[in-house]
């Protein structure tokens, strides 16, 4: 998914948003997944 949201980032500004969303889904899922393991 960050490979794909760094293509859609270089194909243009139309996409960015986009990009931004595929990019920061999975950073958020690993955030939390942190935050849970550290709060057991």
């Amino acid at each position: 998914m960050l490979l794909a949201s760094i293509v859609l980032a270089m194909s243009g500004r139309k996409y960015l948003r986009a990009a931004a969303t595929q990019g920061a889904t999975p950073l958020l899922a690993v955030a939390l997944g942190v935050v849970g393991l550290l709060a057991v």
